[in-house]
């Protein structure tokens, strides 16, 4: 009896210490799940604009630099300094510091934000000034007089002196007996494109022209002029955003002719009209934001050469100046997505270095002067200025961020054939065909016109 009395109460013993046991198992499998699930939803709530932002201990995500480009970097800093200051934002869902926003979207989030299209416009502005100063350069390099040897150019003493008779082999410089007028009207067109450097999107752009003129003198005389014209420019890139640029050209050119030697130069004044247009937008409902701004464009280019002749060719070795300055004012774009991008100013400074190659003295039955030729050269940036811009968030002025753009290139090559017919008597037709390249930039121009003489 006793023995029996003894064994029950161990069983229920065992049975109690068992049931504690499991209890404790499914505590720690319980606790482990929570665990897991808190440190789970932890993670969720500071992705802020993602995983490649990790959270200090106070709680403001901080960006990798090796996983973001620079703008979204500072539109990310910039969004952040005033999460951590405010908690809280009327644009934003704010919690522990983070945005609350798909990982998916946050690049292109960031990206939409920057405004990217105004850091790459002072490169689009610089493209518009190089195409209005080449088109005055081409007027005065496509012309018979300036590719062939000009008969004005040598007024003989012995024609037009008493001394002539008696020194017939006797010829002096001197400067021709007739004033010479030209009026000319030139069209010109670019297209070319931005691939990504990094930092900014591929974008393409393209650019047409008209460009017209009226100048006086003639070789050793000199030649001075006055031109006009008008471009117009599209600029694309892979954001959703586009610009598109209005530019009135006014300028004044000079020539200055020796034997061997020669040197022009051009200055211009651009006025631009700016449209922007972008795709801004916080997780899934994107906006159209619009901007309108003008800006003011100083250019100029000289050029110095040599003619080294043979019977059929003349190689015409080159060295030349481009320098351009862009004022933008100031952008303010429609809506609380939209941005405002301070005024900015920017420079740029190339060396050039080429030749052409002119097949001259060629006629055909009729009498018309062709004056093929092909032009190569090598341009190298000097001043190397950032394009880039300030901008601030419309609704939230607090947030301020820098945005670059596409770079123009530091060295640039351009090759491309033109020709010259002189139709009638003080009748000219020229054109003229250039690919550019260089780093992240390729384009090509076409242009061609019509110069009188009188």
């Amino acid at each position: 009896m006793l023995n029996r009395k003894n064994r029950v109460p161990s069983q229920t013993s065992q049975c109690k210490r068992q049931s504690c046991f499991g209890c404790l198992r499914w505590l720690i499998a319980v606790s482990a799940c929570l665990m897991l699930a808190t440190l789970g939803l932890a993670d969720e709530i500071s992705l802020g604009l993602g995983s490649y932002f990790p959270t200090e201990p106070w709680g403001v995500p901080l960006p990798q630099d090796n996983l973001l480009t620079s703008n979204q970097r500072h539109v990310a800093s910039a969004f952040n300094s005033v999460i951590a200051s405010h908690k809280e934002h009327p644009l934003i869902l704010v919690s522990d510091g983070g945005l609350i926003i798909q990982p998916q979207t946050e690049r292109s989030l960031l990206d939409s934000l920057s405004g990217e299209i105004y850091g790459s416009l002072p490169t689009l502005g610089l493209q518009i000034a190089g195409s209005s100063l080449r088109a005055v350069s081409n007027r005065i390099i496509n012309t018979d007089s300036f590719l062939n040897d000009s008969d004005e150019l040598g007024s003989g003493m012995a024609m037009n002196s008493p001394l002539g008779s008696s020194y017939p082999g006797m010829i002096v410089r001197g400067q021709p007996s007739v004033t010479y007028a030209s009026s000319w009207l030139q069209g010109y067109g670019t297209s070319g494109g931005l691939r990504a450097d990094g930092n900014a999107s591929t974008s393409d752009f393209g650019i047409g022209g008209l460009a017209y003129g009226i100048d006086l003198g003639r070789d050793e005389s000199g030649v001075i002029g006055i031109t006009g014209g008008n471009s117009y420019s599209s600029f694309n890139n892979s954001l959703s955003s586009s610009a598109q640029v209005n530019s009135f050209q006014a300028g004044i050119y000079a020539l200055k002719r020796r034997d061997a030697s020669y040197a022009f130069g051009v200055l211009n004044y651009g006025h631009n009209r700016y449209d922007v247009d972008r795709i801004a937008g916080i997780g899934v409902a994107p906006r159209s934001t619009h901007g309108s701004f003008t800006g003011h464009q100083f250019g100029s280019y000289g050029e110095i050469g040599w003619n080294l002749d043979s019977s059929i060719l003349r190689l015409q070795p080159f060295s030349a100046l481009q320098y351009v300055q862009l004022t933008n004012g100031q952008a303010t774009e429609s809506g609380p997505l939209g941005i405002s991008v301070a005024s900015a100013n920017f420079r740029s400074l190339q060396a050039h270095l080429g030749a052409r190659l002119i097949a001259h003295h060629l006629t055909d039955s009729r009498g018309r002067r062709w004056s093929p030729y092909f032009s190569a050269r090598w341009a190298r940036e000097i001043l190397r200025d950032e394009a880039s811009a300030f901008a601030t968030l419309n609704g939230v002025p607090a947030v301020k961020w820098t945005v670059t753009g596409n770079q123009p290139a530091n060295h640039l090559g351009m090759i491309g054939p033109g020709l010259t017919v002189e139709l009638a008597r003080g009748v000219t037709l020229f054109g003229l065909y250039e690919y550019q390249w260089g780093s992240h930039f390729r384009a090509v121009t076409g242009s061609g016109g019509l110069l009188f003489t009188f």
